[in-house]
């Protein structure tokens, strides 16, 4: 597929979305009605943890310069 200078301007308008917000939401169901590899399985393990160890990091940062605000526990009220 082909990208103009119009089609670039679009797709920088649009909302991010990361492959691994999509593997959350959609994997279990890709899974049970597509056959899957082993190999594409680890691949889409090692995606999701690479997106909790780096979300875990950014809550780590956030709890150093902010010690007042327990942001696990906002995070997990929210997820309820």
């Amino acid at each position: 597929m082909r990208i103009t200078n119009n089609d670039s301007t679009a797709l920088k308008k649009q909302e991010q979305v990361e492959l691994a917000g999509i593997f959350r939401l959609y994997a279990d169901d890709y899974r049970r009605s597509h056959a899957v590899s082993y190999q594409q399985l680890k691949v889409m393990h090692h995606i999701l943890c690479y997106f909790l160890y780096a979300f875990s990091e950014a809550l780590d940062s956030l709890q150093q310069e902010f010690p007042s605000v327990n942001f696990y526990l906002l995070i997990y009220s929210v997820m309820k």
